[in-house]
């Protein structure tokens, strides 16, 4: 859900800012290429491809029996879930999303608004900083409050975010 809602979110404000005479040179529009190449590759990495299997792991009933852990039983999105491989690629590409928009958006304050980089950087440290952190604490837990709490943040921000950017919040 709450990629879905970072869907909305670079969607909604990516809609009129692609729309600048400014975005016709490759150079402009390429950091916004990017951005949507890690949304797909976030929405992609959710879940798992129907031939995938958990590593191999010294108490797990299969390895003991021989058999091959995807004929034993059915897919278990949780195993999946909470696979260091899945949590890094997963997270560390909501990571790459963060950093590509705030980076798109950092340049375009310098370029159109005039603004100074530091009151840029005053004004979205915790986006640069922050939320990156708290997004790299799935990649190194599989404890599960961890994850809660870190999903929990993300939908509030992705929702909070959601409607700055629309005409109803302000």
């Amino acid at each position: 859900m709450t990629v879905f809602l970072l869907v909305l979110q670079i969607w909604w404000t990516s809609f009129g800012v692609l729309q600048e005479a400014a975005f016709g040179r490759v150079l402009v529009f390429l950091p916004y290429l990017l951005m949507f190449l890690a949304l797909y590759l976030a929405c992609a990495f959710a879940l798992p491809d129907p031939d995938w299997t958990p590593g191999t792991t010294p108490e797990s009933p299969a390895q003991k029996s021989g058999t091959s852990p995807a004929s034993t039983s059915a897919l278990d999105l949780e195993v999946f879930y909470f696979s260091a491989s899945h949590r890094r690629w997963f997270f560390g590409t909501l990571i790459a999303i963060i950093v590509l928009f705030e980076s798109i958006t950092v340049f375009f304050l310098l370029v159109e608004m005039d603004a100074t980089l530091l009151s840029i950087l005053a004004g979205r440290w915790v986006a640069l900083s922050v939320v990156p952190a708290v997004l790299a604490l799935p990649i190194v837990s599989d404890r599960r409050w961890i994850h809660g709490v870190v999903g929990l943040l993300a939908f509030g921000g992705a929702v909070f975010d959601l409607f700055q950017a629309s005409p109803i919040g302000g």
